[in-house]
């Protein structure tokens, strides 16, 4: 599938909703991905010393060109992520 990826720390509404707005959908959240380490000058947190969730979101460009080949036992988990997030 082409697409592309983006992800966003989720103490930052601003970069969530940028993302969305380009009619990305959220895949995954990750909680705690983010290292406490990480400065974003922009970015203020109750607890700086905390790891930060992320989430990942994608957005689909184009069409398939070749098809998809995954095991045949994850057929219908695939097929339903696939509606679930209006991929089909």
């Amino acid at each position: 599938m082409f697409g592309y990826y983006a992800d966003a720390v989720t103490t930052q509404p601003f970069s969530q909703k940028t993302i969305l707005k380009s009619g990305a959908i959220e895949t995954a959240f990750m909680p705690g991905f983010v290292p406490e380490s990480l400065d974003i000058k922009s970015m203020v947190v109750d607890n700086p010393a905390e790891r930060r969730a992320e989430i990942a979101y994608f957005r689909r460009v184009g069409e398939n060109r070749r098809p998809t080949i995954y095991p045949i036992h994850h057929t219908s988990m695939i097929e339903k992520i696939y509606q679930l997030n209006n991929l089909d």
